[in-house]
């Protein structure tokens, strides 16, 4: 590409947008027709500002933005339902746990060799 070319290409492309320090605060601006001046909705500017980092953006349709919300809520409660089981599994784990940590080890390995009914236990009227 010819050095005029690339210069004019350079030439084209806006700088970025300088990036505020964290510690500022950068105030939004308030539309003649907004929320805190009157009780009608905010004005929306035909063209979306730019975004503030480099990244790419892309544009949905209002109903696939709703299809997409409403996926997320559902995710979000299947997450949730699933913790809730996890937590329910851990707690009856740990009973489970518990229990067998009190069986003295003496019966538990007297129990895995003798059938139950030869333990010595005999009813008297046998």
């Amino acid at each position: 590409m010819p050095q005029a070319q690339q210069d004019e290409i350079l030439t084209e492309t806006p700088p970025p947008a300088p990036a505020a320090h964290p510690s500022e605060h950068i105030p939004e601006p308030i539309h003649p027709i907004s929320p805190i001046t009157s009780g009608a909705p905010p004005v929306m500017s035909a063209t979306p500002a730019p975004p503030p980092s480099s990244e790419p953006t892309i544009t949905v349709s209002l109903a696939e933005f709703r299809g997409l919300v409403h996926s997320l809520q559902t995710l979000s409660t299947a997450h949730d339902s699933i913790i809730h089981q996890m937590a329910t599994i851990r707690a009856h784990q740990d009973q489970i746990i518990a229990t067998q940590l009190s069986i003295p080890r003496s019966f538990m390995h007297l129990s895995m060799q003798t059938p139950l009914g030869m333990i010595g236990l005999h009813h008297p009227s046998l």
